[in-house]
């Protein structure tokens, strides 16, 4: 972490009151609800509740239908969406016409084909370098060919994996359960494990990222208790973030834009649920004018600069983020440089 910080200022990307800091995420179509967003590196993505997947060029405002190649259904819930370099993957949650895939070319993407796997739902997607990653079952499996076959993941002796998440040069996987052992990872797309649990126990995971080169995993402990860990050498060691704002709610969301961390809690704790963070030192609550039906996260997302979550209702709200400017002065904990320059 930075041992000294310098002049600090907060500079909104839009010129938007303080009470008018949170707005709802657009509906893509007629009555189709959004069932998950994703960050692209062009746009952000919505999947329906009908099964289609739509783009947004203005974070949310307006939404374009992607490509055509999706079938119409009464229900067909999209679970996941994943853009890799060129490639978009889509899975649904339906019996049939599950998987698909579009190519990017000359920056459209092209008509929607359907993945040769089509036995089950892909869920919690996730993409690095050249494979794709995904649930299926509820067992991890990988894919080197965009999606058309899927490889089980080795299973670390005594253990069941759960799910996986690329981090860094690595392959994070954890168990349902994190008891006395439960989370591990891998450098060699999941073919061998070594556990990295440590001080992490008698838990579940809630939320990880990678922020300023550590690695980051939110927990819940049963009781209402939730901790947050960090480790700068992937796993190897582990320190507990002992001074959140949220302290005793667990935190379901954890987002990352440039030099800020984005953090939220399922519940509210004085008002506030979404916290900003360059430090893990100082909190500047930004729940802004969120509607207490809408304040508890389930998930944070960055995409472009804005912020976005969803929990507590069925809408997605949105939020411009403030950009860091460093200079010379402020030391890492003096937070005065907050004070007025964001809700």
């Amino acid at each position: 972490m930075r041992a000294v910080i310098g002049v600090l200022a907060l500079v909104m990307g839009l010129a938007e009151p303080a009470a008018g800091l949170w707005s709802p995420v657009n509906e893509p179509g007629q009555g189709d609800g959004i069932e998950v967003l994703a960050a692209g590196d062009d746009a952000l993505y919505a999947g329906t509740f009908r099964g289609f997947v739509f783009s947004s060029q203005d974070h949310g405002s307006t939404w374009a239908l992607v490509a055509e190649g999706l079938p119409d259904s009464p229900w067909a819930p999209v679970g996941s969406v994943v853009q890799a370099g060129d490639w978009l993957v889509v899975s649904r949650e339906s019996d049939a016409d599950r998987n698909y895939r579009s190519a990017r070319v000359g920056g459209v993407w092209q008509t929607w084909q359907p993945l040769a796997f089509q036995d089950d739902s892909l869920s919690n997607l996730r993409a690095q370098g050249g494979m794709l990653f995904a649930s299926i079952g509820g067992r991890p499996y990988r894919s080197s060919d965009m999606g058309d076959t899927w490889t089980p993941l080795a299973d670390p002796a005594g253990a069941y994996l759960y799910r996986v998440f690329p981090a860094g040069p690595y392959l994070i996987g954890v168990e349902d359960q994190i008891n006395s052992g439960g989370i591990f990872r891998s450098e060699d797309d999941g073919e061998t494990w070594i556990e990295i649990t440590g001080p992490i126990t008698s838990s579940y995971l809630c939320a990880m990222t990678v922020f300023d080169g550590e690695l980051l995993l939110s927990v819940y402990h049963y009781g209402g208790v939730g901790t947050l860990w960090r480790s700068p050498d992937w796993g190897a060691g582990w320190l507990q973030v002992t001074n959140l704002p949220s302290g005793w709610r667990n935190l379901n969301g954890l987002a990352v834009s440039g030099s800020l961390l984005a953090l939220g809690a399922s519940g509210e704790t004085d008002g506030q649920t979404v916290f900003l963070t360059w430090d893990l030192v100082s909190y500047q609550p930004y729940t802004g004018d969120l509607p207490p039906f809408a304040r508890p996260v389930n998930e944070l997302l960055v995409q472009d600069g804005w912020l976005f979550k969803s929990g507590g209702s069925v809408t997605h709200y949105r939020a411009p983020l403030p950009t860091l400017i460093f200079g010379d002065g402020f030391e890492v904990g003096d937070t005065s440089a907050w004070s007025g320059a964001v809700p």
